[in-house]
């Protein structure tokens, strides 16, 4: 599984910076949805998890997910210098990596 911690909100009047779940519909909180898959904009202190792989291992299509770029719509937001979208990753694990040996 993947745990996204947001460590910042986007400035104000700043586009783009979600994360977004291309292959999934549906509505969650903070979350909007339209024919693109669902989107997470981020703010301070908030998380999404999603499993990686089904039961059997396999990796889910359906939790394929980007980062969208940040866009600046005028000179003037954010003071001028661009923005910055400040995440923590967390990978969660039920069985040893593959490829990893410990000694």
């Amino acid at each position: 599984a993947t745990v996204l911690v947001y460590l910042n909100d986007l400035p104000d009047g700043c586009l783009g910076g979600a994360t977004r779940f291309t292959q999934l519909g549906g509505r969650g909180p903070g979350g909007d949805i339209g024919q693109e898959g669902l989107r997470m904009r981020p703010r301070r202190g908030a998380a999404v998890a999603w499993p990686n792989v089904g039961l059997g291992g396999a990796p889910l299509f359906e939790t394929e997910h980007e980062a969208e770029p940040l866009e600046l719509p005028t000179a003037h937001c954010c003071g001028g210098e661009a923005p910055r979208k400040v995440a923590m990753n967390i990978w969660i694990r039920d069985r040893p990596v593959p490829w990893a040996t410990v000694q």
